[in-house]
């Protein structure tokens, strides 16, 4: 078991090791005290709540990875591109 400062990475590794010796129950447990979600803690969630028969109750009950704020950015930009591009080529016409 690795030990840090760090509450968010010491639970990490727990919910890593828990995944790996398939502790569902434990993994699932540990991952409520986990801050920041890598890709890889967000498989081995994925994982812990499919094999603990929990994945659609409560997948969504876990803090949301991503900005998703910048999502939004984006996607207002691509809309803005494409009704420029609309309004200039109704106009070359």
């Amino acid at each position: 078991m690795v030990w840090s400062l760090d509450a968010s990475q010491q639970a990490l590794s727990q919910l890593e090791q828990a995944v790996s010796r398939q502790e569902w129950d434990r993994a699932l447990t540990v991952a409520r005290r986990v801050r920041t979600w890598p890709a890889a803690a967000r498989l081995d969630l994925t994982r812990a709540l499919f094999h603990a028969g929990r994945l659609p109750e409560d997948l969504f009950t876990f803090p949301k990875p991503g900005d998703w704020t910048s999502f939004r950015v984006m996607t207002r930009g691509w809309r803005w591109r494409a009704l420029r591009r609309k309004r200039f080529w109704s106009w070359a016409r």
